[in-house]
């Protein structure tokens, strides 16, 4: 539900609920057959002051999950709350940053599973024992955007978690696939992210531009080590043309 401004703030308010009833059979039954509910509510709020905008929201979540095999029940409810702004200065130029704490469920698979995960090729082992995990976020971006001319975005961003749940190898195999065992540890991840875009020409309804874009994601434990599974540094090139309602491109990574 959408609201207009009530004391100045203006945003919305839901709820959500979703009922997922999983079951596999065959060869890549690698968790037992489960019921998950989620049921949830949010709330979210912005204000303009001039030239800066502040924004915050709240959410919550109850997730339950029963799976068979008599395993133990899952019953918790993660609450997350952010808060941003965004300065616009110089024209061209805004500055943002956003801080969050948010929680997250762990899932049927990584709390049940016993099986081998044909899909990506390992046998995964779940822990009926995971909490929900809990992630303290702070990023910065600075970012250009004129009607004619550069447009680029710069960013950093900084994430620490608390029982951070992550599929560990254990170094051995299973029935000839590697073994992972789900777990959780603390852990940070921190990183950057930019693009720039260089139009080429612009005649009328025609615009065509080069994009170019990086970003790179650190991952690691807090008591020491990496964490698995953390994607490289990432770098690439974008053509792009439009016209009226035609959009084109190519892009590679």
């Amino acid at each position: 539900l959408d609201h207009g401004e009530m004391l100045g703030w203006r945003g919305a308010i839901g709820a959500q609920y979703a009922e997922l009833d999983f079951a596999a059979s065959g060869a890549e039954a690698f968790a037992p057959p489960s019921v998950a509910k989620h049921a949830a509510a949010f709330l979210f709020e912005k204000r303009d002051f001039g030239d800066l905008t502040l924004e915050w929201g709240v959410r919550a979540e109850n997730q339950r999950i029963q799976a068979e095999r008599d395993a133990p029940r899952y019953d918790d409810t993660a609450v997350s709350v952010s808060g941003g702004a965004v300065w616009r200065f110089a024209g061209a130029y805004s500055l943002s940053t956003h801080l969050t704490r948010s929680q997250r469920h762990p899932q049927a698979a990584e709390l049940y599973a016993d099986g081998p995960h044909l899909a990506i090729g390992r046998w995964e082992l779940g822990d009926a024992g995971l909490r929900k995990e809990t992630a303290r976020t702070v990023d910065l971006t600075l970012h250009r955007h004129a009607p004619q001319g550069l447009h680029w975005s710069a960013g950093v961003f900084y994430n620490a978690f608390d029982d951070y749940i992550y599929a560990r190898p254990l170094g051995v195999e299973q029935d000839g696939l590697p073994l992972h065992a789900y777990t959780q540890q603390d852990g940070e991840f921190y990183g950057f992210e930019g693009e720039l875009t260089i139009p080429i020409f612009a005649a009328g309804a025609s615009h065509f531009e080069i994009r170019f874009a990086a970003d790179h994601v650190r991952g690691r434990l807090k008591d020491g080590g990496d964490l698995p599974q953390i994607p490289p540094l990432r770098y690439g090139v974008e053509l792009h043309y439009e016209r009226d309602r035609l959009h084109i491109g190519v892009e590679t990574y």
